[in-house]
């Protein structure tokens, strides 16, 4: 049973550290969410989001009976797609993908990371998965969302990211079905702030934006529905990038 509510079956188990040993907890989906965690296993299984996921997404909230419950801040969705196993599963419609922040690819390990992973479960010693710690705490977690927010973009930068969003419009040079929405302009734009502020910049630089392009805009795109297409949107972006001028100036406040 849930360890919070005592009613609903156990689904959502999370493991913490508490006097240096690891303890395990089991949690119901509605206690899950209450304490920020919305698991979202393999959404392609599903013919779509649900309504609670999409409310959790857009509204911070969770309903249940008719009352809505906030989530607790910092609170975040992370989905995952296998590309190998899509027998009876279902793309998502692109209006919900467009709520993702970003989409990114893990891919296959190099061959030294491979091999770092062989000899980090070699050992002798526990499991390694065993041993996880939090990076940072809440308050922490505050603080640098707080930091980027104050990072500087300066303005022929927000033109930038305007003119790559608003070229992915042009759905005729592009051979796409719909190009980017002002909510991927958003993302972009905070995006490349906190991609700023982790390399240790106060001002955001082209570079910035060409890098979280893809990742931020792909996933948006929505791309003719034919089988085998020749472009992936990764390949869009980038063509879109080689279009667009990058300005040149001085990019500190």
């Amino acid at each position: 049973l849930c360890v919070k509510c005592k009613k609903r079956t156990a689904v959502v188990f999370i493991q913490r550290m508490e006097d240096g040993q690891p303890k395990q907890e089991g949690y119901c989906l509605t206690c899950a969410r209450a304490l920020g965690i919305k698991p979202v296993d393999d959404l392609m299984k599903q013919f779509g989001m649900r309504d609670e996921d999409l409310e959790a997404m857009e509204e911070r909230q969770v309903s249940l009976d008719g009352e809505s419950r906030p989530l607790p801040a910092p609170f975040a969705v992370l989905a995952t797609q296998n590309p190998v196993e899509t027998l009876g599963t279902y793309p998502l419609p692109e209006a919900q993908l467009d709520r993702f922040l970003m989409k990114l690819e893990s891919g296959l390990p190099e061959k030294e990371e491979e091999r770092i992973i062989l000899e980090r479960f070699a050992g002798e010693g526990p499991d390694p998965l065993e041993n996880l710690v939090p990076v940072c705490g809440r308050e922490e977690l505050f603080s640098l969302q707080a930091a980027a927010r104050q990072v500087y973009v300066h303005p022929q930068l927000m033109d930038y990211m305007v003119e790559l969003v608003r070229a992915t419009r042009e759905t005729g040079k592009l051979e796409i079905t719909a190009g980017v929405s002002p909510r991927g302009s958003l993302a972009l734009l905070r995006s490349s702030r906190a991609y700023a502020l982790v390399h240790g910049r106060d001002y955001v630089t082209p570079e910035d934006v060409q890098e979280l392009a893809a990742p931020v805009l792909a996933h948006r795109l929505v791309m003719p529905r034919t089988y085998g297409g020749s472009r992936s949107p990764q390949e869009v972006i980038r063509k879109v990038l080689g279009q667009v001028s990058v300005p040149t100036e001085e990019w500190r406040r």
